[in-house]
């Protein structure tokens, strides 16, 4: 268990509009399991594993919505954060997209 956050049910509404549907503590709580490489455990038991991918980057797929870790070496003012030790979390899907920066959520 020691590899596992726990997921605790949803305390706060939805708050990223369209394609994208979470409540802010299900994104903190899978930015913090990407930042850790530890997996998520939803409350019907199910785990989702954090997995390494091209370029060894983190990342988990939640909702239908592709979670992945800045990639520091990019050539952008996020991937310089990245490299500065800022823990920086892209969410993706159906072209919306949000970003979480060190535990604040930003919505496109």
């Amino acid at each position: 268990m020691d590899n596992i956050n726990v997921f605790i049910p949803p305390t706060t509404p939805r708050v990223v509009p369209g394609a994208i549907t979470c409540s802010v503590d299900e994104l903190l709580l899978i930015h913090s399991a990407i930042h850790k490489g530890k997996g998520i455990k939803l409350a019907d038991g199910t785990v989702i594993p954090v997995v390494k991918v091209t370029k060894g980057l983190r990342q988990l797929t939640y909702n239908n919505i592709l979670f992945i870790e800045q990639n520091p070496n990019k050539d952008t003012v996020y991937a310089e954060l990245a490299r500065a030790g800022h823990q920086i979390t892209w969410g993706i899907r159906e072209g919306e997209w949000i970003k979480i920066i060190d535990g604040t959520v930003y919505v496109k």
